[in-house]
């Protein structure tokens, strides 16, 4: 290779020299992206480095500035933090709903900048490159005017060390000129400039340039140097010489080429763990988005309170009409006369239209039939739920049977029941029509207690007497129990979708990569967004508790800081394992497709939809190693029974969702540790 590699003569000590890299190895997976690559940039130089798509320039800078770690080589710079380093992606990397104004003021506090020398710096940059008025967003402008714009963004703190990817792609011919004009004069002050474009004859205007094939250096020197050697009239003819050397070479060679296990190295200096600036500017870049972005906002902390008026407007409800058919062979006409609940002593009316009128409460709408036949056609056809048959002696039969029970006949027996036929396939609305057939009955026992006739002895004594609950109502009511499982995995799921797709989305927009470049650390991205989730959370929890518990007045036995804790809690969960998936997976998809994975297992094993103790005993004890079953149980626990922290399921509750916060934070840091760091999609 050394017959094709031109040395750099310009310089001969390194003090002169801003980037210099030695050897440089690069793989992803099985693609070695640099291969023992060197490069020397001396300062106060305008560097251009010109290669084909796919040949390790992206990786090559992403390695200067600190953003990606080579497997092996040396990187040595002329300066040691990145705040020292101006950097322009390819990709614009810019909010586009953040105005241009807003914009410098969020990457100039992460470079440390005071706000006036924001406003100093970003007028004349503003003015110099024709942009249009400060107040613009971002989104709004041309093509080229973004790309200009970014530019601006990677100048506003005047950087000794300035690295733009293809700064003049879709500008104007004569703004482009104006660009390298302000570059030059930019070295002229001692800045060094590495730039890459795809203009191969535009990079002539550059004082050294490198070109670039497969992982390493062809060439380094000026670029009539370059011409001259190949004998070539243009810069892109010299290109196309050299790599056709470059790929004789590698055939007659036919070297398999290993990565070195020595260590990389780099001078540049990371950034400090905290900064209160740069903490500022990210929590100023949350609000900034927030303003313009309330619409998603407002639906990620109204969502929870819609679900909860649906859940408390739907859900539990009787519907209506509830249709139930009757054959009442006791009386000649098809229905009852009208009775009054005084009338119930009354024995000349039959026993079976007391029990109807009961029945008729409990809104049950009645529809008489003459026939069996004909109920259960209509049954079949869903107009009714099922019907009740009444025998023509059905009231002189249940009077026989206290007086002269064995003068009864087995036929007689069967005759003094009520029978009824139930539409079963609807689970829920059987199980209701039962309760209703039940309940009426027990509401006309205790109308009879009022009684003194003793021909109304056959309904009372009762067998068994319900006596006050332990804990709750009489009447079970399916929200009261449903509530904590609603609250808690709309907190936890919003949360983590909300961490998940906004961290994946700044990655896959290059707007996470740009701000780390300037500096920002994780832990600074990590608190900024749990600062943000603990206001969000602050705010659903108390308008959640505040409509669940006082404008619907459910029951609420225990002191509110216990399940406001654990709800708290719960959505703390979600950030954090939204954090640790946002870092494990790049794609927005995948990130939202295990968020509704984790939602559906917790509605199924979470004792939502059916209670845990019905589960088969391998499948309960998964469903308690998940993030929220113990925490909603002892959620439900707390506001229905009253229990405190001393009970195992409370202890248990806030113990098993501690575990999955730390969990969460574990997987962060591991998956951080692997891919070094937030790393965009490759």
């Amino acid at each position: 290779m050394e017959d094709i590699i031109l040395d750099s003569t310009h310089v001969s000590n390194d003090e002169h020299l801003m980037v210099k890299i030695t050897n440089a190895f690069k793989k992803y997976d099985t693609t070695t992206v640099l291969n023992g690559f060197n490069m020397s940039v001396s300062k106060g130089v305008i560097y251009g480095l010109l290669g084909p798509s796919g040949c390790g320039k992206t990786t090559l800078l992403s390695s200067i500035i600190g953003r990606t770690r080579l497997n092996s080589g040396q990187i040595r710079l002329g300066v040691k933090r990145k705040k020292q380093i101006g950097y322009m992606p390819q990709d614009l990397a810019l909010y586009d709903e953040f105005s241009m104004l807003e914009t410098f003021h969020y990457f100039g506090s992460l470079y440390e900048m005071s706000y006036d020398e924001i406003i100093d710096k970003g007028e004349k940059l503003l003015n110099f490159m024709e942009m249009p008025p400060c107040t613009t967003q971002f989104g709004n402008m041309s093509g080229g005017q973004q790309r200009r714009f970014s530019l601006c963004v990677a100048l506003l703190h005047d950087p000794s060390l300035l690295i733009l990817d293809e700064p003049t792609v879709g500008v104007d011919p004569i703004i482009s000129a104006s660009i390298w004009t302000y570059l030059q004069d930019l070295t002229n002050r001692g800045k060094t400039i590495i730039i890459t474009t795809h203009y191969i004859e535009e990079a002539r205007q550059a004082n050294m340039i490198g070109l670039m094939r497969k992982g390493v250096l062809l060439a380094e020197a000026s670029p009539l140097d370059i011409m001259e050697s190949c004998n070539a009239d243009t810069l892109e003819s010299a290109f196309l010489i050299l790599s056709q050397k470059h790929s004789a070479h590698m055939s007659t060679e036919r070297k398999i080429s290993n990565t070195p296990q020595s260590s990389a190295t780099t001078t540049l200096k990371k950034s400090s763990f905290f900064s209160k600036t740069r903490f500022k500017a990210q929590l100023l870049k949350h609000w900034y988005w927030s303003v313009r972005n309330w619409k998603i906002i407002g639906f990620v902390c109204l969502l929870p309170i819609f679900t909860l008026l649906l859940f408390n407007t739907l859900i539990g409800q009787t519907p209506d009409p509830l249709n139930f058919g009757i054959i009442n062979k006791e009386i000649n006409k098809h229905t009852c006369q009208k009775i009054q609940l005084e009338e119930m002593c009354d024995d000349q009316i039959p026993l079976s239209c007391k029990y109807l009128y009961h029945l008729k409460n409990n809104e049950i709408t009645l529809k008489y039939y003459d026939d069996e036949e004909l109920a259960k056609s209509d049954a079949l056809y869903n107009n009714i739920w099922g019907y009740l048959l009444f025998s023509n002696n059905f009231t002189n039969l249940i009077n026989k049977r206290y007086d002269d029970s064995f003068g009864m006949s087995s036929e007689d027996f069967e005759h003094m029941t009520i029978s009824s036929s139930i539409d079963m396939s609807d689970f829920i609305i059987s199980k209701l029509i039962q309760s209703k057939l039940i309940n009426s009955f027990e509401e006309l026992s205790k109308a009879f207690n009022h009684c003194n006739s003793t021909s109304v002895r056959y309904i009372d004594p009762r067998p068994f007497k319900i006596m006050e609950p332990v804990f709750g109502k009489l009447k079970v009511n399916i929200v009261e129990y449903g509530t904590p499982a609603i609250i808690s995995i709309m907190e936890f799921y919003l949360t983590f979708l909300f961490t998940a797709l906004s961290i994946c989305m700044e990655k896959n927009r290059g707007l996470m990569e740009r701000s780390l470049s300037a500096g920002l650390t994780v832990t600074e991205v990590l608190l900024s967004q749990l600062i943000v989730q603990i206001i969000m959370l602050v705010i659903q929890t108390f308008t959640i508790f505040t409509l669940q518990f006082i404008v619907f007045d459910f029951p609420f036995l225990s002191p509110w800081a216990g399940p406001l804790t654990i709800v708290f809690l719960q959505g703390i969960c979600g950030t954090f394992l939204g954090f640790a998936s946002s870092i494990a997976f790049n794609e927005e998809r995948t990130t939202t497709f295990i968020g509704i994975g984790i939602v559906l297992t917790q509605v199924f094993l979470s004792g939502l939809m059916w209670p845990t103790e019905a589960m088969h005993p391998i499948i309960r004890n998964f469903a308690k190693i998940l993030p929220l079953t113990l925490s909603i149980e002892a959620f439900r626990s707390m506001i229905s029974r009253n229990w405190g922290i001393q009970h195992i399921d409370i202890f248990s509750g806030f113990v098993s969702i501690i575990i999955w916060i730390l969990i969460a934070v574990l997987i962060s840091i591991l998956n951080l540790k692997f891919k070094q760091g937030i790393q965009a999609k490759k």
